[in-house]
């Protein structure tokens, strides 16, 4: 499949990373002033955007992190656009599991190229998810990383180490692959890709195109134990370990009265005790790796 310079259009979020978008418009006008590009700066504006596009558009290419590229998975499912990548935010976790850089004129070439394939998109409740989801402490600092105004790597750990002292865990029920077990847990985690962002892996056998969901459940612990996790999730070595452990499936149930999730690390509240989480649907996506 081959796609034309005035078949594609790049959505820029202008607030992702350092806010450095108009250097992105300037290379995409020195790479071909015939693609397109459209400005949103805020969720209803992407959302119009994406309702009324113009039918000539084949390929998106998302310009922000993995919070914007969520943003825009409703209206790509289903919708007979296909999908690139320029990785402009904090984490870029989905981004870097499939290879896209944040290089304008690498894009494009790859765009030109016309290779494609088919990702997995994950449902959590009524939400959608391409990256990691996930029900507790990583869902504790993605509301305190919302609210804190500033962006970047040093604000996720600093807000980390805050977190540390004053997570105090989630009591809940899992249904998975027809069992069922109760405890309390640090994080429970439903990975798309292997990693958060940063090269932050959490799910070290995750795979977009496999249509299962891999779970990663992290019992409570004590706190004085917290670098020894860290060290067994960072080293990729959790099997090691009485505290984590790893599904694959294609649907869990969680219920808890906990009301925090997260969905690529975009916070959310669920309005009952229940957390369904499953393979959806797949979107098609411009192949960046060779």
């Amino acid at each position: 499949m081959s796609f034309n310079s005035d078949q594609i259009i790049f959505l820029i979020n202008p607030s992702s990373g350092n806010g450095d978008y108009l250097g992105i418009i300037k290379a995409i006008q020195q790479y071909d002033n015939a693609i397109d590009h459209f400005i949103t700066r805020s969720k209803e504006e992407t959302k119009t955007f994406l309702e009324t596009i113009d039918p000539k558009y084949k390929v998106l290419v998302i310009c922000g992190g993995d919070g914007t590229i969520n943003s825009v998975l409703k209206y790509a499912v289903n919708s007979g656009l296909v999908f690139a990548v320029l990785p402009n935010g904090s984490g870029n976790g989905f981004a870097r599991e499939l290879g896209y850089k944040k290089d304008v004129a690498f894009t494009i070439d790859r765009i030109k190229k016309g290779n494609t394939q088919e990702i997995d998109v994950l449902k959590v409740n009524d939400t959608y998810c391409c990256n990691v989801a996930g029900i507790g402490f990583d869902s504790f600092i993605a509301k305190r990383f919302e609210e804190n105004s500033k962006r970047g790597l040093l604000t996720y750990v600093v807000e980390t180490i805050k977190g540390f002292r004053n997570f105090q865990g989630v009591d809940a029920v899992l249904t998975v692959n027809n069992t069922t077990e109760e405890g309390s847990y640090f994080m429970i985690c439903f990975a798309n890709t292997r990693q958060f962002g940063n090269n932050a892996v959490i799910a070290p056998k995750a795979d977009p195109h496999d249509g299962l969901i891999d779970v990663v459940v992290i019992r409570k612990f004590h706190k004085a134990l917290i670098p020894f996790i860290a060290l067994k999730l960072l080293s990729r070595k959790g099997k090691n370990s009485k505290y984590i452990r790893y599904y694959k499936t294609d649907t869990i149930k969680v219920d808890t009265r906990y009301s925090l999730f997260h969905t690529d690390g975009e916070p959310l509240v669920k309005t009952d005790t229940i957390l369904n989480v499953r393979i959806s649907d797949t979107i098609q996506l411009i192949q960046a790796q060779n």
